[in-house]
């Protein structure tokens, strides 16, 4: 209410005041005992004692009756500041007269039921007033008029306004009878919010820059970072702002973009903002930048707040940084506390934004980009339910794959080139954001391929390295078609395949295929079943390399029982001789990226070739249960090194290989599937390097679903596993068991 209030309603609130509830006048039970109604009088305070007993007022009349110090009844200790400034200084009793016309009331009113109290002290004119002096007085929130009214514990603002003066308190009142003096508070927890949004703002007569001006596709949390590790502690405040300002804009405004153009950074390593950079990016593109604001003083603050749709600060977002303390209780941290959300406002003169962007704007981190409907016809944001799809989801629709063709350089296709012409054609496009570096997140990834026109809904990330975001184009339609993700090239388990596209989720797979165990949702296209978790699921490795997420390790070392926590259900196995010299990686160059994120199962792999530990064919065997078990179960081994031909892999004594005894090139890779049962209680592996089976590099066990179980990986249209000669083919093409 406070933007509604003026001076005249603050005055006919005070005439409407009895006596009764004026604390210059007669308000009774609040005076604490000793106290009497001159303790409510406003006092001068200064920081001297020299020769203000003389003042006088233009009536020639002694202003002051005489100071006052601790001891004195009239006394009242004010804690000290921050900077020293207000603290137990010298207080000045005022006479009679110059208090006389002051009013303090403390009533419920009708009419202005959200005032608890208004206090107008008349200011004292004097030939001898020093700028520096001020008046100071003691205040109370006495709610016993308004608790029938449903106040109570909770927020309150305390408001002060002189003319073209004003400024707000926030105050918590607590029921507890505690009394709570806490100026400054305690310092924020490392954890703690260091910043607040605000939309519609824009930190003006910017004073310096620090660090890089960066593309902001999501939130803003790059920008914020560099502002934070300001080496010397001067970057206050954070603006993101549009490149280029929408046609709302008032023509005479359209070129006021709020960034600092070749203004060079403040910081170490230099930085800034230069056009140049931006120049070629499209209309949708926000820029963040750290910055020294201007100070503020009496008639404006550091930063400029408008709720015009005209004025180009409409569509900019700033972040004030915190203070570095808070208040050691607050309301929100009481039992009775009752908080109440009140969102931002959708309607803006005759003009309403968009509610989709409106509902994404209430995030503390994303970014809103402000749009008004060309129609003038508002709707109440606040009435239209919630959309499930106003924020962007990430959905990945293939993991560890990328699409068919884009590897390379994407010049030239590997596989499925639909024809010759298009053999050179680059299907991909590469995104980057201006001023981060090569540093790309998967949101920002998705979010920047979102912006741009040339972009279909498929992207492409690099996982392990974070630094490689791509999107699959809808400029050649006839020779790229759209993205079919595959995987096809050992290194592609680094990538994920993303969506653009909103996702409205599907959490109870009211349209999916959910799996027996309830663990995963396959498209429909899957027919009428869905694979279940893996009971067990062991990658073959190096010892000194990560596990990928949730994977047993075999790193080639004798038959035991394992300690690793990733066994699941079964934690006894391994060879029958230590192999452990005889596990590689074929892609070493890549093993600071696997060690930082995990290793991948594409790449590493136990060689079954003869060695000085252990010669002959190389057994692996796994412990299912007691002797005279019998499991029914669904088997995955990889084969993944390079000139492996699959001949001469067995399990359970039964081949597994390919059927056409295929030769591994280097870029290539096959799963075998196979549905056994296990009578013995032991689950064997064997490979010999002499007829051709060279490695194992990945095994997983999923329970029997009478067909062979396979990976749908939600992808829709494609439900095969990823096996080299499926990897194109859909599901109404093939025929269990699926195998090779």
């Amino acid at each position: 209410m406070l933007e509604d209030i003026s001076e005249d309603d603050l005055d006919k609130y005070i005439d409407g005041c009895p006596d009764s509830h004026d604390f210059m006048r007669g308000k009774q039970g609040l005076n604490q005992p000793g106290h009497t109604i001159d303790n409510w009088r406003k006092q001068h305070i200064t920081g001297t004692t020299n020769s203000i007993t003389t003042d006088l007022d233009y009536a020639n009349q002694p202003i002051y009756t005489k100071n006052v110090s601790a001891g004195d009844p009239l006394y009242f200790v004010r804690p000290q500041l921050q900077y020293g400034i207000m603290g137990n200084q010298v207080r000045w009793i005022y006479t009679n007269p110059n208090t006389d016309s002051d009013r303090r009331c403390n009533y419920y009113n009708a009419t202005y039921p959200f005032l608890i109290a208004v206090h107008r002290f008349v200011q004292v004119q004097t030939p001898m007033s020093r700028a520096g002096d001020r008046d100071i007085a003691q205040f109370t929130i006495d709610l016993s008029d308004h608790r029938s009214h449903g106040y109570g514990q909770g927020s309150y603002v305390v408001q002060y306004l002189w003319r073209g003066y004003f400024d707000c308190i926030d105050v918590d009142v607590f029921d507890s009878g505690t009394p709570v003096i806490d100026i400054g508070g305690i310092p924020l927890d490392p954890n703690d919010p260091k910043w607040n949004k605000v939309d519609h703002c824009q930190f003006e007569e910017v004073q310096a820059v620090f660090g890089n001006c960066m593309e902001i596709v999501t939130d803003a949390s790059s920008v914020l970072t560099q502002c934070a590790n300001d080496r010397n502690g001067n970057c206050g405040g954070v603006n993101v702002v549009p490149l280029w300002l929408p046609g709302d804009v008032y023509p005479l405004f359209a070129n006021r973009v709020g960034i600092p153009w070749d203004f060079q950074s403040t910081m170490m390593f230099g930085g800034g903002c230069s056009y140049g950079q931006f120049a070629t990016l499209g209309k949708n593109t926000m820029v963040g930048y750290g910055l020294l604001p201007r100070l503020p003083n009496n008639t404006h603050a550091s930063y400029s707040v408008t709720d015009d749709p005209e004025d180009p600060l409409f569509y900019s977002t700033c972040f004030i940084l915190k203070p570095l303390f808070k208040f050691a209780l607050s309301v929100s941290s009481s039992p009775n506390a009752s908080i109440t959300y009140v969102p931002p406002p959708w309607a803006f003169a005759t003009r309403c934004v968009d509610c989709a962007t409106w509902q994404l704007a209430q995030d503390t981190d994303i970014i809103p980009r402000w749009a008004l409907p060309q129609e003038r016809n508002c709707r109440n944001c606040e009435a239209e339910p919630s959309s499930a799809t106003a924020s962007l989801a990430l959905s990945i629709i293939s993991r560890g794959q990328k699409c068919d063709g884009s590897w390379n350089g994407a010049t030239t296709w590997y596989y499925g080139a639909p024809n010759p012409q298009c053999a050179a054609v680059r299907c991909v496009k590469t995104l980057v954001l201006v001023g981060t570096g090569n540093a790309i997140t998967p949101e920002q990834c998705v979010a920047k391929a979102k912006l741009d026109p040339d972009c279909s809904e498929h992207v492409q990330h690099n996982s392990a390295q974070g630094s490689a975001c791509e999107c699959w184009t809808k400029t050649n339609p006839v020779c790229c078609g759209t993205c079919k993700p595959i995987d096809y090239v050992f290194q592609n388990y680094r990538y994920n395949v993303y969506t653009t596209a909103l996702q409205t989720g599907d959490s109870t797979c009211a349209n999916g295929v959910l799996s027996k165990d309830n663990a995963n949702c396959c498209p429909k296209s899957c027919g009428t079943w869905c694979p279940s978790k893996p009971t067990f699921q062991v990658n073959f490795q190096p010892k000194t390399y990560l596990p990928p997420y949730g994977w047993a390790v075999d790193d080639g070392t004798k038959y035991a029982k394992k300690t690793n926590t990733y066994a699941q259900a079964y934690d006894t196995y391994g060879w029958t001789c230590d192999r452990s010299d005889a596990a590689e990686d074929r892609d070493p160059a890549a093993s600071t990226a696997k060690n930082n994120n995990g290793t991948s199962y594409h790449a590493t792999y136990v060689k079954t070739d003869s060695t000085a530990t252990c010669s002959g064919t190389a057994t692996w065997n796994l412990l299912i249960g007691a002797n005279g078990t019998s499991v029914d179960m669904e088997v995955h081994v990889l084969y993944s090194r390079s000139g492996q031909q699959l001949s001469g892999c067995t399990l359970n004594q039964s081949p597994n290989f390919d059927n056409n005894r295929r030769t591994l090139a280097q870029n290539d890779m096959a799963w075998v599937v196979r549905s056994l049962t296990v009578t013995g209680g032991t689950l064997t592996w064997s490979g010999s390097a002499n007829n051709g089976c060279g490695a194992i590099a990945a095994l997983q066990i999923f329970p029997s679903t009478g067909v062979p179980a396979v990976d749908c990986q939600t992808l829709p249209g494609q439900c095969c596993p990823h096996f080299l000669d499926l990897g194109n083919r859909p599901c109404t093409t093939h025929q269990p068991p699926c195998s090779m």
